[in-house]
């Protein structure tokens, strides 16, 4: 009974929800939302400039993608990691923390460790 109950509980802990950031649905002025022939999947055409097309299962995905495009991948990540990094995301620091547990957990120096 212990074995299937340590294996129930390792499910549950990877189990876990994707990091989501907050973000606002995209609006008519800025883009043009076109369906494709995934039924998940939205085309995405910006208004200001039209040769920026982003496919995205949903407009958090895009906020992400966008995000990715204006800044560098190091401080997407350090914006999660370390709250002085990016002030606007650091609300959200509390959704990407049991990922966070589960990578100190594994082993891995966080920047916010004290032995980093």
């Amino acid at each position: 009974m212990g074995f299937i109950q340590s294996v129930a509980r390792r499910r549950t802990r990877l189990r876990r929800r994707p990091i989501v950031i907050p973000g606002e649905a995209p609006s008519p002025q800025q883009w043009t939302i076109d369906d494709t022939r995934w039924p998940r999947v939205k085309r995405y055409t910006s208004a200001a400039d039209p040769t920026m097309v982003v496919k995205s299962v949903n407009s958090l995905e895009l906020c992400q993608t966008l995000f990715a495009t204006q800044f560098p991948l190091e401080d997407y990540l350090e914006s999660f990691i370390d709250p002085d990094a990016n002030p606007v995301l650091s609300p959200y620091l509390s959704s990407v923390e049991p990922h966070l547990e589960c990578l100190r957990d594994a082993g891995v120096k966080l920047p916010s460790d004290v032995e980093y």
